[in-house]
């Protein structure tokens, strides 16, 4: 009934308040203006607040070092079992330390020891942590789905991550 999908719509627009305030506030160019009469429907509203927070994560991949997942997962799995809620902390860790690299314009570099003792560019075959391509779903329901759990995650790594830190976050 649309009573029902309207306040599915509101509470999903709501849970993904923190992630998309903290994302919006950092980069205001992936707010899109709203207008017309859809700028009043919840509907409309977490679909375009699922693609500014994509859009915002896209931003982030320079801000990324995969040289420093490990450390990303193992705060993350020290939270509890593997599982969603561990994939979705782990990825908040590495959006709120991304996050603070992109504040203070220091993109990570993307060197890796060789076994010579230089440095070289990645390993062949690393992936560099693409986030338009993580847990997300295949469709909108699902991909808000997936950000609500990384949004209520991202208020706990507040708590939990040190984004002081010299380097930048790992992303997977």
């Amino acid at each position: 009934s649309a009573p029902v999908r309207w306040l599915r719509h509101r509470r999903t627009y709501r849970r993904l308040s923190p992630l998309w305030h903290a994302l919006a506030e950092a980069m205001p160019q992936i707010v899109l203006p709203r207008g017309g009469l859809d700028r009043f429907s919840y509907r409309y509203g977490v679909h375009r607040r699922v693609i500014e927070i994509r859009d915002g994560l896209l931003l982030l991949r320079p801000y990324c070092d995969p040289v420093l997942r490990d450390r990303t997962e193992t705060t993350a799995d020290g939270f509890g079992p593997p599982g969603p809620q561990s994939a979705a902390l782990q990825e908040a860790i590495t959006i709120r330390k991304a996050l603070a690299a992109y504040q203070s314009r220091r993109p990570a570099t993307r060197v890796h020891e060789s076994t010579t003792g230089g440095t070289t560019g990645p390993p062949a075959g690393d992936q560099v942590h693409d986030p338009g391509n993580s847990v997300a779903g295949a469709d909108l329901e699902s991909e808000a789905e997936w950000l609500m759990q990384v949004s209520s995650a991202f208020t706990i790594a507040a708590l939990t991550v040190d984004t002081t830190e010299d380097a930048p976050s790992g992303c997977r």
